[in-house]
């Protein structure tokens, strides 16, 4: 037997609603998304802020200055299946 850590992205609680029953998301796919470090594909790191974190009403300076860079996007896959995670290293099931 083989025991893997996967993270939670979904933050579904297991077991506080009733015995085996899963509860609601407390975030939406947005908000998640929001909450997480920026993936800078081209140089292949992550970047040291999340969007969050370059919001107007927290920094205005930064959220001005990415006025002209790229836009963020939010990654989802198209069909369900087996997809390779470059995150994870490793293939994962949708």
């Amino acid at each position: 037997m083989t025991l893997s850590l996967i993270p939670n992205p979904e933050r579904v609680s297991m077991g506080i609603v009733g015995p085996n029953k899963i509860g609601r998301r407390t975030m939406s796919d947005r908000e998640l998304a929001q909450n997480e470090k920026i993936f800078d594909y081209e140089k292949g790191v992550f970047r040291d802020y999340t969007p969050n974190d370059n919001a107007f009403t927290s920094n205005p300076f930064a959220w001005l200055s990415q006025m002209w860079e790229d836009p963020l996007v939010i990654a989802t896959y198209d069909t369900n299946g087996k997809h390779f995670d470059p995150i994870l290293g490793r293939e994962v099931s949708h």
